[in-house]
């Protein structure tokens, strides 16, 4: 007897193959080499940078009324180890104006 879990998984796999017999070009570019390489995520030290934790973001506060004004950021940050010798990643983020 099958059970609903294996039954669902199988017909998962199953359309999930379907689709890419299907459409030819899905399977190469699922595969694809990413430009620059990727990291092995074994050489990477977890948790060496401690995470910011953002100040309360400013608002305008009444009788039914809160509002914010929150701009949108682009800026480059070191997510990963400094000692890694690995340029910034660029990242957003939101805060007030």
């Amino acid at each position: 007897m099958i059970t609903r879990r294996q039954f669902l998984k199988v017909s998962a796999a199953s359309m999930a193959a379907l689709y890419a017999s299907a459409h030819g070009k899905f399977l190469p570019r699922a595969f694809a080499q990413i430009p620059g390489g990727s990291l092995d995520p074994n050489d990477v030290t977890k948790y060496a940078l401690p995470v910011v934790i953002p100040p309360a973001m400013p608002g305008a506060f009444g009788k039914n009324m809160d509002k914010y004004r929150i701009a949108v950021r682009q800026f480059e940050q070191h997510i990963l180890p400094q000692s890694m010798n690995l340029p910034p990643t660029t990242v957003w983020s939101y805060g007030s104006i």
